[in-house]
């Protein structure tokens, strides 16, 4: 299992500044959040876990494959691109996914495809007829649904 320990962790900020962290521990799946006013200390705390700080004295072990440190912006700004990526229900040109097309789901009930067209075409989604839909981030499927007059 991934963790990461500090003990007696010296670490160098400056020729003139260090932090010192008796303990911290994290495992793999927790969540931490550093909260401080300007100037406490938490960019260099960041910068300590993520062994982007040299090491004075104690000991600092990672079982981590890979460490990135993120600014508050940048992660908002992944987390808007990740729920804008989730949470359409069409599928990208050039990606996959094993749902159906919005043909064989208008088909569902008759299979008659020059109806399929011929609806596809009154209700302006021919072009859609063979795109795949994706599940959205909430797991469920978005379906085209035509309805009669």
């Amino acid at each position: 299992m991934s963790s990461l320990q500090i003990s007696q962790g010296t670490f160098r900020l400056s020729d003139t500044k260090t932090l010192k962290i008796d303990h911290l521990s994290v495992a793999a799946g927790e969540s931490w959040a550093f909260v401080g006013s300007n100037g406490s200390g938490k960019s260099a705390l960041a910068r300590a876990l993520a062994g982007d700080l040299t090491l004075l004295s104690g000991q600092r072990e990672s079982h981590f494959s890979r460490v990135t440190r993120l600014s508050f912006e940048q992660l908002q700004k992944l987390v808007s691109n990740e729920w804008q990526r989730n949470n359409t229900d069409l599928l990208s040109p050039g990606e996959e996914d094993t749902g159906r097309t919005t043909a064989e789901i208008i088909q569902d009930e008759v299979k008659d495809p020059a109806r399929c067209a011929r609806l596809a075409e009154q209700f302006g989604i021919s072009a859609l007829l063979d795109r795949r839909f994706k599940y959205l981030s909430t797991g469920k499927r978005v379906r085209p649904c035509c309805v009669r007059p």
